[in-house]
């Protein structure tokens, strides 16, 4: 994606990253995000917004504060919430499909060795 064809945000800037670092880095945080949505929800704060600076501490705020009437977690919630304040809908489902695809393969595998091996007297 070049610079040109990158969305604008409301106040006319550019994102602050491209969308395939968005979409790694929130793949990332779903590998490590380990504690349940409100521990996730400080590890996106700490990445997201002291780290990387890619939204301010009021836009996490107030994507914090909406995502909590939305049924689901509240990280996914959120994650979703700071993808689309970035990149409108293909961020949305970008950030949302890499915060939950470790934890989907995650419960994948492990329910593939449950029915091979759930059955193997100890």
């Amino acid at each position: 994606m070049t610079p040109r064809s990158q969305p604008r945000l409301e106040d006319g800037s550019r994102p602050a990253c491209t969308l395939l670092e968005l979409g790694k880095q929130f793949l990332r945080l779903g590998c490590i995000g380990f504690g349940g949505p409100l521990a996730h929800v400080a590890l996106l704060q700490q990445e997201i917004v002291q780290k990387r600076k890619w939204v301010t501490t009021d836009q996490f705020l107030k994507g914090f504060t909406i995502s909590q009437v939305f049924p689901g977690p509240l990280s996914t919630q959120v994650a979703i919430y700071i993808g689309y304040r970035m990149y409108k809908v293909r961020g949305a489902l970008i950030t949302g499909c890499a915060f939950i695809l470790p934890a989907f393969l995650l419960m994948i595998a492990l329910t593939w060795i449950y029915f091979r091996y759930g059955m193997v007297p100890v």
